[in-house]
């Protein structure tokens, strides 16, 4: 123990040391962003087909949709170190996206506004990645096509996966059951 202490101390003398030019630090802005899902967490994991997500399971299913973009970020932010982030379905308002050039879109339910304003961004420059299944449907999980129309890519339904959480064995196992 001694040696980890006398190593604690030695690095928190250095970041003392540094903290005048840490603390000024800016952080170097974003130009890509990953759209966090939202509208799409009520329709994963239902019982039933239309029925809402079910409280008690909120937090032992993961979407696949929702794996896929914790993994763009990782693969973007900490293994290739590019400042990215993380957005809500409301900076995709108009004038929410002007500094960004790329941004991730996984989530299947879209709102169709935010979609449009999307879409009008993309109309001005703006960079898409879009993944398999996304804004397939709207808030209501009303099927849209409007991605479709907009990228003449026209890709059949999707279903959703819902992944299980196993913490105690680290690994993540296919949902089978509705």
């Amino acid at each position: 123990w001694p040696d980890i202490a006398r190593s604690l101390h030695h690095a928190h003398g250095l970041i003392g040391t540094a903290e005048p030019i840490l603390f000024t630090a800016q952080r170097v802005p974003s130009e890509i962003a990953v759209l966090a899902p939202r509208s799409s967490f009520p329709w994963d994991v239902a019982g039933a087909e239309g029925e809402f997500q079910k409280w008690e399971n909120l937090t032992s299913f993961k979407s696949d949709f929702e794996a896929e973009c914790y993994g763009i970020y990782l693969a973007l932010a900490v293994h290739a170190n590019h400042p990215i982030d993380v957005i809500d379905e409301d900076t995709l308002m108009p004038g929410g996206l002007d500094n960004y050039k790329v941004v991730f879109l996984t989530e299947p339910n879209l709102p169709a506004e935010c979609l449009h304003a999307l879409l009008e961004w993309v109309r001005r420059g703006g960079t898409l990645v879009a993944t398999v299944g996304a804004a397939q449907f709207d808030r209501y999980n009303v099927s849209s096509r409007v991605l479709d129309a907009a990228t003449e890519v026209s890709e059949s339904l999707r279903q959703r996966l819902n992944l299980k959480d196993n913490f105690t064995t680290g690994t993540i196992t296919h949902r089978s059951e509705p």
